[in-house]
């Protein structure tokens, strides 16, 4: 386990180098000086806090630093100590989390006097153990879910007023590409933020696994790892249809070889970052979030994504609960996963067979075994059979489909009320999702995108 003196250093060192950030003054309103101790003098920490807080001195981290070895010439041993402090992986590192680590070491090392020092006397059992019970509230107070802190709207206010972004990036800005346009565009798209969960649905045989191997295509690319979990199909076949995708090839060329092929560089890398995980039907989740929990440890983990929903083994919480319920306890536990390790989660769910039905578009209430998913998610893509009534062919090839779809949810973008004139092209023998734009007057339909000549 890490030293909580090295915690210290690392949140002077990237406070230092994060002095000009708006992050870095909230952070020091929230933080506890208090929880510094080690080599690191509270007046260390009070002097940068102070620092911090002034926006107006508009310091550079370099006149952070000639600040606080004026203010310590009395102390040179922390002034050697300051200066060796790692300056580039500060600015990079998240000082909240590394004001909680701290606080969560101290109160656990204040947690345990607190017990070895407990003196429990038999005739008196009430009111002693509800003292140590109510010195051990006091501690876990500090030390509370950030979802249980409360706060008043003034800082929230403040960033307003100075043009700062209230919401963080984190929750504003898309960690998952589609490789659609139309579902990419930050104005009207999917925002897929970290923490969040989101889901894919469609009826059976309708798209949800193409989409899956496009996106986790996509997502690599642009420099994230993607942890797929297929609990439908094979590693090998999860992984001739993420090459073919990635590639733009035909699934049959990558399934039978035969020939060589030349792959960008890019492509080479994205292949690092896209992880396989086939467990089979039945695997509990439990394993699942295992499996991503050991990617997260190291570093190599920023979007979940499983397929599909309901064939995974649900926790048997007992009999009095249907299978909704159960199936309900996993959505939860993926949105609790998403929010603790700052990741996106996504679950492919499927429609029920009913949906196979021309011209029906879907609900809600139409996810199989259960609706708490929707509620869970903080957005949702909807797929299904286009109208037979628009008679849409498709354009790129022949064998393709055009899939109608739209964004049921958007916890921070638009939502569509209706599928009528949203319309994507599914081509299964690369496992692509094409951009589909129908002409106005309905005379022509046109795929944007495809291309089967440059094959």
């Amino acid at each position: 386990m890490i030293h909580v003196h090295d915690l210290e250093a690392a949140f002077v060192g990237a406070l230092i180098a994060q002095i000009g950030e708006p992050e870095a003054r909230f952070t020091m309103e929230d933080f506890d000086p208090g929880s510094m101790s080690g080599f690191v003098g509270r007046s260390v920490v009070q002097t940068l806090s102070g620092l911090v807080s002034d926006r107006g001195m508009g310091l550079t981290p370099a006149e952070a630093r000639r600040v606080l070895y004026a203010g310590l010439s009395a102390q040179p041993e922390a002034i050697e100590w300051l200066m060796g402090l790692d300056q580039k992986a500060g600015e990079s590192a998240d000082l909240s989390k590394l004001a909680r680590q701290i606080t969560i070491h101290r109160v656990a090392q204040e947690a345990e006097a607190v017990f070895l020092s407990a003196r429990i006397d038999p005739d008196n059992l009430d009111e002693d153990l509800s003292r140590v019970l109510s010195e051990v509230a006091v501690l876990l107070s500090r030390v509370a879910d950030e979802r249980y802190k409360v706060e008043t709207l003034s800082p929230y206010l403040r960033a307003y007023e100075q043009g700062e972004p209230v919401i963080p990036k984190a929750l504003s800005e898309s960690v998952v590409v589609f490789g659609v346009p139309e579902l990419d565009d930050p104005d009207t798209g999917i925002i897929t933020a970290r923490g969040g969960l989101g889901v894919i649905a469609a009826p059976p045989t309708w798209g949800k696994s193409v989409m899956v191997s496009q996106l986790a295509g996509q997502t690599a690319l642009a420099g994230r790892h993607v942890l797929v979990a297929s609990l439908e199909q094979g590693r090998a076949q999860v992984a001739m249809r993420s090459i073919a995708s990635l590639v733009q090839d035909f699934k049959s060329r990558v399934k039978n070889g035969g020939y060589t092929r030349k792959v960008a560089q890019p492509i080479r890398d994205a292949a690092e970052r896209i992880h396989l995980l086939s467990p089979g039907s039945g695997t509990p989740w439990v394993a699942i979030e295992a499996a991503a929990r050991n990617l997260h440890r190291r570093g190599k983990l920023d979007v979940l994504v499983v397929d599909y929903f309901t064939l995974m083994e649900p926790p048997q919480i007992g009999k009095q609960f249907s299978s909704a319920a159960m199936y309900g306890a996993i959505s939860k536990a993926g949105k609790r996963l998403a929010h603790e390790l700052s990741i996106a989660v996504i679950f492919v769910a499927q429609f029920s067979r009913q949906m196979r039905e021309i011209d029906q578009e879907p609900i809600p209430s139409d996810l199989k075994e259960t609706g708490q998913l929707e509620q869970d998610a903080d957005w949702a893509l909807f797929m299904w059979q286009a109208s037979r009534k628009l008679s849409l062919l498709p354009k790129a090839h022949p064998g393709n489909r055009v899939s109608s779809y739209k964004k049921a949810k958007n916890r921070w973008g638009p939502v569509d009320f209706s599928g009528d004139g949203l319309f994507l092209e599914i081509d299964p023998t690369r496992d692509l999702i094409l951009p589909y734009v129908r002409t106005t007057d309905g005379s022509d339909a046109s795929a944007v995108g495809g291309g089967y000549d440059r094959l």
